[in-house]
């Protein structure tokens, strides 16, 4: 009697973006620091750096896939709001006071305490009434309604993600023509968010096959697929640099929707080629993602004061990534131990 080998069953097509988070999360803060460095680079180069935004749709497509794996893990919804606030509000508070006492120090600058309230409570951006930040009150918003999401994920499996995709899409469409289309920076991230979530319930379930629409876009797909759900993106991508100018793009959000397409491919291209390269210095990038995102926004924002000490632009922004960088480290080491003192007190 033989017996019938049993075939090993097929991998994730998505287990590698867990393997790699933290690299992947390193390569987007990079991405993110060429595109706010004010320097002029060759083509192809310039279109990299143009398009760095897509940076935070990796962020946020990760961030899902990392929040579906904690509430999967540890159902408890108070302690995954504290966890994930006492992770960025005290290290975003510091950043905006440090902030403060520079323009005040350094550039005779006075902060008002309306705007500087608006920058504290994070109710700056949703009421457009202060540029410092949109990311981390986008972040946390997301973050407070996580919860709700998983649980209709639960029920309603990938029809969830499937909804929450359209009603984000949706949404933006209907604020591009109105006095609230500063927030499509915001509405258009919706999608990416949940579709990463998508993502981690395939990884942590090991689902092999996509079986869903929603899977199939948060990078279930076969490579024919992601390679076409890629091109679309780019082609898109392409139309919108090509018809609209860049303050065109920023209120009709053209070129923000087509990293929807994009990005899950473009994350699992990347694991794979990490899977094949060492990528520590990318993973020590990734660690610290957060505080580089915050100190470097403060340290590039100093470029008109501190240009004149440079030979030019390049040189300029060299130096601010070698200083934002281990600034970075030291934020981070300084609010944990604050933080860590602080909880066991609470």
């Amino acid at each position: 009697m033989t017996v019938k080998s049993v075939p090993p069953p097929k991998p994730c097509p998505v287990k590698r973006l867990s393997t790699h988070r933290e690299a992947l999360m390193g390569l987007a803060i990079l991405w993110i620091m060429l595109f706010h460095a004010e320097v002029v680079l060759p083509k192809p180069l310039s279109w990299i750096q143009e398009t760095g935004y897509g940076g935070v749709d990796i962020f946020l497509f990760l961030s899902g896939l990392g929040l579906y794996y904690s509430l999967a893990k540890d159902a408890r919804v108070g302690r995954f709001y504290w966890n994930r606030f006492i992770r960025i509000l005290p290290t975003y508070w510091a950043v905006i006071i440090l902030a403060t006492l520079m323009e005040y120090v350094v550039l005779h600058r006075h902060t008002p305490w309306v705007e500087l309230f608006y920058e504290l409570s994070t109710t700056g951006f949703w009421l457009n009434a202060t540029k410092f930040d949109w990311y981390v009150p986008s972040l946390l918003v997301l973050y407070l309604v996580f919860p709700l999401f998983f649980r209709a994920f639960r029920a309603r499996g990938a029809m969830a993600t499937g909804v929450v995709v359209v009603l984000g899409v949706a949404l933006s469409l209907a604020i591009t023509a109105t006095r609230f289309n500063y927030l499509l920076i915001f509405t258009t991230r919706i999608p990416i968010f949940f579709l990463g979530a998508q993502a981690g319930y395939m990884i942590r379930e090991n689902r092999s096959k996509a079986d869903s629409p929603a899977a199939l876009l948060a990078g279930g797909a076969p490579l024919w697929g992601q390679l076409a759900l890629f091109g679309l993106g780019l082609a898109g991508l392409v139309a919108a640099f090509h018809f609209f100018t860049p303050q065109q793009r920023w209120w009709n959000g053209t070129w923000w929707y087509p990293f929807i397409f994009i990005t899950p491919a473009l994350c699992n291209g990347l694991a794979f080629l990490f899977d094949r390269f060492p990528a520590r210095a990318l993973r020590w990038c990734g660690r610290y993602s957060l505080e580089i995102y915050l100190v470097h926004t403060l340290v590039f924002g100093l470029h008109k004061e501190t240009a004149r000490f440079f030979p030019n632009d390049f040189v300029a922004y060299a130096v601010y990534v070698v200083i934002s960088l281990p600034l970075a480290w030291v934020l981070n080491k300084v609010m944990g131990f604050i933080t860590r003192i602080f909880t066991k007190h609470v």
